[in-house]
């Protein structure tokens, strides 16, 4: 070592760079990675759907609170108008200063129109009011004879597919609803027909294309539906709109009896429907002793075959002391065939006879309103219209005819099969028995019907009188034990490919199939309410709710849904 050479006077220590200020090739330590950069999107968009469906709901609810609001203030203000008019207002959208003394404007919140129906000239007088919303293009109804009803806020339970509500949309017609989508089923039929009211004592006309609607005649929240088959009324002049001969009596209607005195036969204007109706009274004179009084038309039974079913249906109102009232048929022979009892009252009541045919191709059915035992001083006094000769056992809503039959088309109802699942499912329905005998071959309630064999699912009223249900193949067939009650009754069927098929009446009374339900190939696109695609089979009684659901709920979630529609939405 050299010791004469210098050292330093200092020593300069290279440090190592602090960590934060280190570069690398490879990254940024401030940056994100992707994986990173991925999670937040994620979170943000979790977010934002939690967001957007919280804001949905509080807007649904918003515009269901702002049409039920609108909805029972309307109906407040037109009650108060006919109180003090002595009728409804002709229209309630004359806004926002009325032209007219009979029209008023209705104050209604954002975002809401009002569709407005009168008919002052029914007794009693009836409107149809619809409010829809245009941000969620719900909608909700009233009339004069029924509470506010929205569907979309009175949704079955268990997140169904398509909840279908029958709902108004003019004066006593209307179409089924689904809540879900928010659309109407199609109703398919070039013919007008009639519905009857029992709480305004009035038959309505229905346009082509519509279903009739009426608020639900148990009482309970609500409306409801009759989809029909097709029918013809063979009785002429049942609307009673001809006298040729200014008598008094309607042409094609004879009065006459073993009576000593004389039946009063008058034309009255029509509280039910069409211009007139036929009104005949007798008092019992000195002699009568048991004596018999008859108001009858008949019909050249051409269109009719032996061992076939037949229906009359007539309307009366009145009063008729000390006597025996009925309709009765009579063949071509005169043999009598069943009679109904008559109990009139001072407001109209429908009567019907169902019968079996006993004659060929020819002959004549009479249809007299017969009233026996009358004798001295006994009264009668007897309004009756909209009398109706059709086939099949169950009368359906009145076809007025004046000189000539009238056939109505059947009712065809579809709807889509969106969100349904071909391989299991549950339908939820609320209807009640029609007033008579089933049609043959059983009334179509919710079905639908592919190209297959196995891919059918359908549930029905059958003529035995029980409820009847079929899917996915001839081993899925059931039929609910007991027959069917009168009045309205929930119904529901659950099947699930590779288990036994399962019916229901009212949460309870279940049936299980013994054999499993068939795997099906297929879903049709459309299914029908009612009615057949098929065939002219309909379900000729009211129906208020169908609900679908897209897996097979329960037992107890059946109870569930049962108990929630039952007493209307």
């Amino acid at each position: 070592m050299n010791k004469n050479k210098k050292q330093p006077a200092f020593t300069i220590i290279e440090l190592p760079t602090p960590p934060r200020l280190r570069r690398t090739s490879l990254v940024n330590r401030h940056g994100f990675t992707i994986v990173e950069l991925l999670v937040v999107i994620v979170i943000i968009a979790i977010l934002a759907i939690i967001t957007i469906v919280a804001y949905n709901g509080i807007t649904t609810r918003a515009s269901n609170a702002s049409i039920q609001s609108d909805l029972v203030n309307a109906s407040n203000v037109l009650r108060m108008y006919q109180v003090d008019n002595t009728k409804y207002p002709d229209s309630v959208t004359d806004c926002p200063n009325p032209s007219s003394s009979s029209n008023i404007c209705l104050k209604l919140s954002s975002n809401n129109t009002a569709s407005y129906n009168v008919n002052n000239s029914s007794i009693p007088q009836s409107y149809n009011l619809t409010i829809t919303n245009s941000t969620t293009n719900t909608l909700g109804a009233v009339t004069s004879d029924s509470k506010p009803i929205i569907p979309a806020s009175s949704i079955a339970p268990l997140s169904p597919v398509a909840d279908w509500l029958a709902m108004p949309s003019n004066d006593h017609y209307g179409n089924y609803y689904d809540s879900i989508s928010k659309q109407y089923a199609t109703v398919t039929r070039s013919t007008p027909k009639t519905i009857y009211d029992p709480l305004t004592q009035h038959i309505y006309d229905v346009p082509a294309n519509y279903l009739g609607i009426r608020p639900r005649t148990d009482n309970k929240s609500g409306f409801e539906a009759e989809v029909e088959e097709r029918r013809t009324n063979y009785l002429t002049n049942s609307s009673f709109e001809t006298d040729s001969n200014s008598d008094g009596l309607s042409d094609g209607w004879v009065a006459n009896g073993t009576m000593l005195g004389t039946i009063q036969t008058t034309r009255v204007p029509s509280q039910l429907h069409g211009q007139y109706a036929q009104r005949f009274q007798y008092t019992g004179v000195s002699g009568d002793v048991s004596k018999r009084i008859y108001l009858m038309t008949s019909y050249l039974a051409s269109g009719f075959s032996a061992g076939g079913t037949a229906s009359v249906s007539v309307y009366i109102k009145g009063s008729a002391t000390g006597v025996t009232t009925k309709i009765n048929i009579s063949d071509q022979a005169w043999v009598n065939q069943p009679t109904t009892a008559v109990t009139p009252t001072s407001t109209f009541t429908k009567y019907t006879v169902s019968f079996t045919c006993p004659t060929g191709t020819t002959g004549v059915y009479a249809i007299p309103i017969l009233i026996d035992s009358v004798d001295a001083g006994d009264t009668v006094d007897l309004t009756i219209d909209a009398v109706q000769l059709e086939k099949g056992s169950a009368p359906t809503s009145y076809i007025p005819t004046t000189t000539a039959a009238v056939t109505r088309d059947a009712d065809l109802v579809t709807v889509p099969t969106t969100g349904w699942s071909a391989s299991t499912g549950t339908v939820a329905m609320v209807l009640t028995a029609p007033s008579g005998p089933w049609t043959p071959g059983g009334a179509q309630t919710l079905w639908y019907w592919g190209a297959s064999s196995n891919d059918r699912i359908w549930s029905q009223q059958t003529s035995g009188g029980s409820f009847g249900a079929f899917a996915s193949g001839t081993g899925g067939s059931i039929a609910l034990s007991g027959g069917i009650p009168t009045g309205y009754t929930t119904y529901a069927m659950v099947w699930n490919s590779g288990n036994s098929l399962r019916s229901y009446r009212n949460g309870g009374s279940k049936t299980t199939g013994s054999t499993a339900v068939g795997t099906p190939n297929s879903l049709p696109a459309m299914a029908y309410i009612g009615s057949s695609g098929t065939n002219y089979y309909g379900l000729d009684s009211p129906a208020q709710r169908f609900t679908v659901y897209s897996s097979a709920l329960s037992d107890t979630d059946v109870s569930t849904v049962t108990n929630a529609i039952k007493d209307g939405p």
